[in-house]
């Protein structure tokens, strides 16, 4: 049985892709450093869940996202029981039919994402996408998606930053999930309008920030289509993009975001 290691909440965590016997001992030779506490990987843990990335205990003391007593849908937090619909942090009509959040955007999560946003560390894809395949498969998330569409970026963001980092978070997913690449479909969505950076405007333009943003570039399958994104806060974009999408005839759309920023039921707390 291959090492697990198990949560605060009870849920067991193991290497998607365990490491094959000349990868284990090419490990060896260069052995890995926890990105977290800077301590050397040794060999016999070469295949607990995050390895080479992070060891077992820095592990565990991730903000990872607990889906009891959140919103399905978009994450907030609602009152156990409470047969109050959730308003999902926006004042129009939502359109995403599911959302799934690996962790919370805070800590050492937060420091990752916007170095590896802004710091150009496109070298942080492979770690941020194994947790991010851990947190999918320890909410045994639905798989039966019919192609994965990473929020895509307009095309003078694209020039400027020199990558998109949804797409290489889901090229990342796709590969730690065990999914069939063709399932990735990062052209089936476009952003048409340049739209000012969604953490330089506050809360209410940051809900009509992304409006009319995106078009449909590839034809919409049929079945569910999954959104990936780093970072829902507002949620506006992803609402935005599944607007789009359910207009040229998708039948249902997911999300799965890296991280959710959530601080309180109030949607104005959102924002800092």
């Amino acid at each position: 049985m291959a090492p697990s290691c198990t949560l605060e909440n009870g849920i067991k965590l193991e290497h998607p892709n365990p490491p094959s016997a000349l990868r284990w001992w090419f490990q060896q030779l260069i052995p890995a450093l926890c990105h977290e506490c800077r301590r050397v990987i040794r060999a016999e843990h070469f295949d607990d869940p995050a390895a080479p990335f992070l060891c077992n205990t820095c592990l565990k003391k991730l903000p990872w996202f607990e889906t009891q007593g959140r919103c399905p849908y978009c994450g907030l937090e609602i009152e156990p029981g409470s047969k109050t619909p959730c308003s999902h942090g926006v004042s129009r009509t939502w359109h995403l039919d599911r959302l799934h959040s690996a962790f919370v955007y805070r800590g050492i999560l937060q420091d990752w994402v916007l170095s590896f946003k802004f710091g150009s560390r496109q070298s942080l894809s492979f770690l941020l996408g194994r947790l991010f395949a851990l947190g999918m498969i320890g909410q045994g998330v639905e798989k039966d998606f019919s192609c994965m569409v990473p929020i895509p970026l307009h095309q003078k963001r694209l020039r400027s930053r020199g990558f998109n980092q949804s797409l290489l978070l889901a090229h990342q997913l796709l590969k730690n999930i065990k999914a069939k690449p063709s399932l990735l479909r990062p052209r089936v969505l476009r952003r048409v309008r340049e739209t000012i950076p969604q953490t330089e405007l506050p809360y209410p333009e940051r809900l009509k920030n992304p409006d009319d943003a995106f078009a449909v570039g590839d034809s919409v399958p049929p079945g569910t289509i999954l959104l990936i994104d780093d970072v829902m806060t507002t949620g506006s974009t992803l609402n935005a993009a599944a607007r789009t999408l359910k207009a040229s005839g998708a039948e249902r759309v997911s999300a799965w975001v890296l991280c959710r920023s959530v601080i309180g039921n109030d949607s104005r707390d959102l924002i800092q």
